[in-house]
């Protein structure tokens, strides 16, 4: 499964090669999740039998997923780990391509940076969209 983020007013840039390994591929996804945020307005009002619930919409969907990136040297490892937040951008479009694509559209992306630095990196992304297509 690959998956592309294309950052506000950028090009496509893969953040996931699927299987495929080797140096400059990330491998993965692996750890996924996915959770549904959605408003609901709770209303109390006194003296009465309970709460009045009113669905806001406003709904976001989050996805998130980590990959093994492998570097040729340590040094080209830590160069990307100072870099890649700013390479990348934190809004945009993030594309998985599986037997159909699914868009995350006006998305926002976060990155957890990597807790070792070695010749491998595991990279750690959260995608926060209103929109999925």
């Amino acid at each position: 499964m690959q998956i592309t983020w294309t950052p506000t007013g950028g090009s496509a840039i893969t953040l996931c090669h699927g299987t495929e390994r080797g140096s400059g591929k990330a491998t993965g996804p692996f750890n996924e999740s996915g959770n549904p945020i959605q408003n609901t307005q709770v209303v109390k009002r006194i003296r009465t039998e309970g709460a009045t619930l009113y669905d806001r919409g406003n709904m976001l969907h989050e996805y998130s997923f980590s990959v093994n990136e492998t570097y040729a040297s340590i040094a080209a490892a830590r160069a990307s780990f100072h870099k890649r937040r700013n390479e990348i951008g934190r809004t945009g479009k993030l594309i998985i391509v599986n037997d159909s694509n699914i868009e995350y559209q006006d998305a926002i992306l976060e990155i957890t940076l990597p807790k070792k630095l070695g010749i491998s990196l595991v990279w750690t992304y959260k995608v926060i969209s209103p929109k999925i297509v």
